[in-house]
């Protein structure tokens, strides 16, 4: 697997983590259902670490 390809796709990995924080962080404030909080503020952190690991090794 090329490295560009391997960016590619840790940047869509990254996106896909970005949007299921945000749909579980608006799940766990609407309903105050607190694990849902916390599995949205970790995919949100996971999402953080991928964008930065794809960027440095660009």
């Amino acid at each position: 697997m090329k490295t560009s390809t391997r960016i590619t796709l840790v940047k869509r990995v990254a996106d896909g983590f970005e949007k299921l924080s945000i749909g579980a962080l608006v799940l766990g404030l609407f309903q105050f259902n607190y694990y849902a909080i916390a599995v949205g503020i970790s995919c949100f952190l996971i999402s953080l670490t991928l964008t930065y690991i794809s960027e440095e090794f660009k």
